[in-house]
């Protein structure tokens, strides 16, 4: 093979190579940075905390672009400018915040961007110049901070609960506090004269004293009961006057049982005389029309002046005999039987 031809194919085999390791750098995402289209803003901040050339720019999360120069501000001391390269698909709103988190441990630091705090923020909005003049001051974030935010809001509602529990126990113990000052009020010394004239209201510990003072009188009544009681003098009298009673009760249920039999006898003896006394009716009756027709006994009485008087005595006699037994009656039914025990 001629020298000639073998460097061409030499040159076409090292270009080809060239031209396969570029398509292999742009597959992998990789380009120069002539290569990359974009605007720069620059970014105020207090220190670079960690940022470093070629460090991330984060929006929302998603990467927009990459730091390319960090300078310190002039005088020494106020603080550093981070120039950052922004990817020109990536718009950024006017308003727009960002910080630049601090490292926990010296770990490559970041800067992010983020719209949350606008307001009122619509698609008319307007962006961020790219001319390379836009400027924006950075906050400083430690982690601890977004940490405590985060345990804040974990905590809020049980923070909450514990403070309304918190409250409940306050009135709980108002509630306590309240109940010992009328308990103490309750127990408080009142005499009992005071409380009757009116100078004192009367309470538990009045109570108390009025039941003691019943309860020594109950004492007293119950050892004279028990005096009376265990007397065997009293309890002997006692026992003669039950026996006498029943004496007594015997006697009175004899006495009336005799006086039932008396009076069952007097009736039976008054419902005699009753009938003789009708048919005695009946036959002075008979006796009369025979008199007024002139015969018989009354007959002859009308006739003899001297019989007539003798029957007319004996009448009187007979009506003598029924007024005394009509004022016995009457004795009995007002002033009862008289029964000698």
């Amino acid at each position: 093979m001629k020298d000639r031809t073998r460097n061409v194919a030499v040159g076409i085999t090292a270009l080809g190579g060239v031209v396969g390791l570029i398509v292999l750098l742009l597959l992998f995402g990789y380009a120069p940075e002539v290569l990359q289209p974009g605007y720069f803003i620059t970014i105020k901040a207090q220190s670079a905390s960690g940022i470093s050339v070629d460090s991330n720019v984060y929006l929302e999360g998603i990467a927009i672009g990459k730091v390319r120069k960090i300078s310190l501000q002039k005088p020494p001391g106020t603080g550093v400018d981070i120039e950052c390269k922004i990817d020109q698909r990536y718009e950024l709103p006017e308003g727009i915040t960002v910080s630049i988190p601090k490292s926990l441990l010296s770990g490559a630091g970041s800067i992010s961007f983020t719209r949350a705090d606008l307001k009122n923020y619509t698609p008319e909005t307007p962006m961020l110049p790219v001319d390379g003049s836009a400027m924006i001051t950075a906050v400083d974030v430690s982690p601890f901070g977004s940490l405590t935010g985060e345990l804040t809001k974990m905590l809020k509602t049980p923070l909450d609960k514990f403070d309304t529990v918190a409250d409940h126990i306050t009135e709980l113990s108002d509630t306590w506090n309240q109940l010992g000052t009328d308990l103490q009020k309750l127990a408080k010394f009142e005499s009992i004269d005071s409380v009757d004239s009116g100078q004192a209201a009367g309470n538990l510990a009045t109570v108390l004293q009025r039941a003691d003072s019943r309860l020594k009188q109950l004492k007293t009544v119950l050892a004279g009961i028990d005096e009376y009681v265990n007397d065997e003098q009293i309890r002997s009298d006692f026992t003669q006057t039950v026996s006498n009673a029943r004496e007594l009760t015997a006697n009175a249920n004899q006495t009336v049982t005799d006086v039932k039999a008396d009076i069952a006898q007097l009736k039976s003896r008054y419902i005699l005389l009753a009938d003789d006394l009708s048919k005695t009716v009946n036959t002075l009756q008979d006796t009369l029309e025979e008199a007024k027709q002139g015969k018989g006994t009354v007959g002859q009485l009308l006739a003899n002046p001297a019989l007539y008087n003798n029957m007319n005595d004996a009448s009187e006699r007979l009506r003598a005999a029924m007024r005394e037994l009509q004022i016995l009656f009457e004795k009995w039914n007002t002033e009862g039987i008289e029964l000698n025990l």
